[in-house]
Parts: structure tokens; sequence; C-alpha cells
């Protein structure tokens, strides 16, 4: 019988020794760095400490049964269940604010983000939120800047790279760059109608020039058929930090995050092909307006 990987023995094996070693000498370096430079500050120092003190924690973790339970658990945005499903739960929320609290930390070392707007974020219901794409990094920034969790619909080939346990723990909703996307779709209604809070990249890829491109139609058909609430945001120096293309981020660069007014999927939208482009190009358009907002 397959049986879960103990710390004791994770500690004792060949190829945790050398993670070991790896483990401290990072830590010595990030003191000597801070220590020799005026980069990083004693604060800077003792978060980067923690953050990968986390990392062998996280380490552990993965290597555990729990942690691939926790990833298919399906039930994560319901209050109802068995009780056997609400220790998983408890582990999965647990586990994202694990995730989230280290995406604060590395902003907070390596980049100065501000957060303008936030008092336009509904407290609560169904929400969409509709950002601008132009960075690998989006999604880490817009989950440490908003309130509430949110299920991000990523392309499938993202699970096919290393942080697929990321996106796994995190469940991302994979969708299929071509054809229909039939359950991605029903997923992403079945979240809404719990009230929870579904993150689309309305253009559907990374902007290349890290201008705004044109909106895909499936964020309008989202809003349309949950009467979901879309919060448009735009995200202006991401794309500097962490372009498509580029192997490493650039560090200690601004980033702001513009939260705009909600759009409501009303009467003036019904169910229709006409209807999804026309709210899809309304979020656009606010999308656009929040980027001239920028530098004010």
């Amino acid at each position: 019988m397959e049986e879960s990987i103990k710390t004791t023995e994770l500690i004792k094996s060949k190829g945790s020794r050398k993670f070991w070693t790896i483990y401290f000498a990072i830590l010595a370096l990030i003191f000597a760095t801070g220590k020799s430079t005026n980069i990083l500050t004693t604060q800077k120092i003792i978060m980067l400490t923690g953050l990968w003190s986390v990392t062998l924690v996280g380490t552990i973790t993965l290597r555990s049964r729990t942690f691939n339970l926790i990833i298919t658990n399906n039930q994560y945005y319901k209050l109802d269940g068995e009780s056997s499903s609400r220790l998983l739960r408890f582990l999965d929320v647990f586990f994202f604010f694990i995730v989230k609290g280290t995406a604060v930390i590395i902003l907070k070392v390596f980049a100065k983000v501000e957060t303008k707007n936030a008092h336009l974020i509904p407290k609560g219901g169904a929400i969409i939120i509709a950002p601008n794409h132009s960075s690998y990094i989006d999604t880490m920034i817009l989950q440490a800047t908003f309130p509430r969790r949110i299920i991000y619909m990523l392309f499938s080939k993202h699970y096919k790279t290393w942080g697929k346990w990321l996106y796994k723990s995190q469940h991302a909703i994979p969708v299929k760059e071509n054809g229909v996307n039939g359950d991605a779709l029903k997923r992403g209604l079945e979240l809404l109608s719990n009230n929870g809070t579904l993150g689309i990249f309305p253009e559907g890829k990374l902007a290349p020039d890290g201008n705004l491109q044109e909106g895909k139609h499936g964020v309008g058909f989202l809003a349309i058929r949950s009467k979901a609430t879309i919060v448009p945001v735009f995200i202006s120096g991401a794309f500097d930090v962490w372009p498509e293309g580029s192997r490493f981020p650039r560090f200690f660069r601004k980033i702001d995050v513009i939260y705009g007014n909600p759009i409501y999927s009303d009467v003036n939208y019904i169910n229709g092909k006409i209807s999804r482009e026309k709210l899809t190009n309304k979020v656009m358009d606010e999308v656009k307006k929040l980027s001239c907002l920028k530098d004010a």
C-alpha cells in the first residue's frame, strides 16, 4: 500500500540533505547581500528569511498525500457537505492563505505595489474580476491585492509546466485554447452560483507588447448566465517586471492595480451573441479608461 513520505524520511534522504544545504546557502546569501548593499533593508531580510522557510514547509507538504487530497477536492467553494470534507476545506483554505501570504511578501520585497479604488470592490455576491493581461505575475498581483479568493480560468498548457501543482492547489479552471470549453464554462458557472470570485483575462492571452488587446466573449457569456458582477481592473507596471518571453523578472519596479466601477449584467443584456459582445466591449472600454488613470 502506498504511504505518504514522513518528514523524518525526507530529512534523512540524500536528496533532502542536498536541499538543506541549498536552503542554508541561500539564507546566508540573503543576509550577506542585505548587509553589504543598501538594496535590502532589515525588514526585507526578515521577510525573505520567512519566505524561504515557507518554501521548506511547502516542499515537505507537496510530498504528502494530504496535499493530493486538497488539490483534488472539488467542494472547496461549497458551504455544505459531509463532515469528512470539512477538514479538506479547512486545509484548502489554510494552504490558500500560505500562498497568498507568500505572494504578498514577494511583492513587498521585490516591488512597490499600490492599490487604487479598492473601495469599489463589492462586499459580497458572485464576482467576475476582469483585468488586462501583460505579465506572468498578473494572477499573483491580483490575488495579493484582492480581498477575496480568486479562482482563475487558465489555459490547459499551464498544467504542463513546473507550476502545475500551484494551479491545481488553487483550483484554477483549465481552458482549451481551441474548441468548445463546455466543462470549463460549467465549472465557472457553478463557482459563481455559490457566490465565488472568478478571474478571467478577457484578452485570452498575454499581450506581447503590453498593450490592451481585443476582448473575447467568454466574460460576457458567464456574466449574463450567472448574473455576476464584473469588476474591471487595470494592472500597470507588471509588463516591465516580467513580460512574455523574459526568462527572469526585473525587480524593484512600481506596480499599480486600479479597480474600476462594477459592471452589472442587467436587463440591457440578454443571453445572446450580440449581448455577449456588447457586454464584453463595455468591459474592455472600462479597462481602457482605467489605463488612463495609471499616472493620475
